[in-house]
């Protein structure tokens, strides 16, 4: 009987699709998160502004998607889960994997000359790209990116009406790290293996009968 009942819930345990490690594995997938180019009104609600809010204990780090609808959808930065706004509005966050980048610098965008500068936002580094429409009655964006994944921090429309031409990532301009980090794996890999061969040497020469 104590067998049949353990049984039962061991296979209840293992059935159950809402576990705390399932919901581990999903956020270790994301880099980080990102806001949608539209809210789920569709194309005529896109996206005007991104505002990345620092952690205030015990509240956590917040992201801000504005929509030009007029929608304001907060969420959780770590856990992606909606926290201020509309369910039926406010759209699922887009998770963005980690990327095999060293550098990362401001998107070339098709109509927009660009001008950027050092910056900071929240204390972390990065570069703060400037768009400049190059046409009549266009709008101009400011685009603050980090320079440690690429992640567009702030965005915002500093001129005209329309959506926020902002890329959700900076552009990759070195994976440099990626293959020295396969470099360094390989000669650890052979030191390991030349250690190992010096060990049995050394056993042979205690123990044989030469």
């Amino acid at each position: 009987m104590h067998c049949t009942l353990f049984s039962l819930l061991f296979g209840l345990a293992v059935a159950d699709p809402t576990g705390p490690p399932k919901a581990r594995r999903s956020n270790a997938l994301c880099n980080f998160y990102a806001c949608p180019s539209t809210d789920l009104q569709g194309p005529g609600a896109g996206l005007v502004s991104v505002v990345s809010l620092p952690a205030d204990p015990p509240d956590p780090p917040e992201l801000l998607c504005e929509y030009k609808d007029g929608d304001d959808c907060v969420y959780n930065s770590i856990t992606s889960q909606l926290v201020g706004g509309v369910t039926n509005f406010c759209p699922p966050l887009i998770c963005v994997p980690q990327q095999a980048c060293a550098s990362y610098d401001c998107p070339v965008l098709t109509s927009y000359s660009l001008s950027k500068l050092p910056a900071t936002s929240n204390g972390e580094l990065g570069v703060l790209c400037i768009y400049t429409s190059t046409a009549p009655n266009g709008v101009s964006a400011n685009c603050f990116y980090l320079s440690s994944n690429g992640q567009l921090e702030d965005g915002n429309i500093s001129e005209g009406v329309g959506l926020l031409p902002c890329p959700f990532i900076a552009t990759c301009t070195s994976t440099g790290p990626s293959r020295r980090r396969a470099y360094i794996e390989l000669d650890s890999r052979t030191m390991h293996e030349e250690a190992r061969a010096s060990k049995a040497d050394d056993f042979e020469d205690a123990y044989q009968p030469w």
